[in-house]
């Protein structure tokens, strides 16, 4: 895969992706926001393969969204 980067993810924004994560996690997510200046993007989970993993943060994955960095993405595709 490429190297994540802004250049790369914005075509994503506004959509729904699979995203798999450096750490293993498999996810399901829509993209809200793509933000160069800070590296990251913000989701909304959908469907996480490790949900206890946000419920340990005090809320479920699909109350909220989400920050992650794009240092954090392994993989990410468009749902079709």
């Amino acid at each position: 895969m490429a190297e994540i980067n802004f250049g790369m993810l914005r075509q994503f924004d506004g959509h729904v992706v699979l995203l798999r994560s450096t750490e293993g996690e498999n996810m399901r997510a829509r993209v809200v926001h793509v933000d160069r200046e800070h590296q990251d993007i913000v989701l909304d989970i959908l469907d996480t393969d490790q949900p206890a993993r946000y419920e340990s943060l005090g809320k479920p994955f699909a109350r909220g969204s989400w920050v992650i960095p794009f240092g954090y993405i392994a993989e990410i595709s468009l749902v079709e």
